[in-house]
């Protein structure tokens, strides 16, 4: 489960990464933590789901 979650948030680290250094313009820090946020409550519950 935690190997999946690592490989999920990667792209939104990314798009974070680039945005700060920017090579990207658009809305990039609000796109990058709605998905991290997302992929993290998406992750809890499949663990919750898993586990119970």
């Amino acid at each position: 489960m935690a190997i999946l979650s690592m490989a999920i948030l990667l792209a939104p680290a990314i798009s974070l990464y680039q945005g700060a250094t920017g090579r990207i313009a658009q809305n990039w820090l609000a796109a990058g933590l709605a998905s991290i946020v997302l992929f993290l409550l998406v992750s809890a519950r499949m663990a919750a789901s898993c586990c119970a």
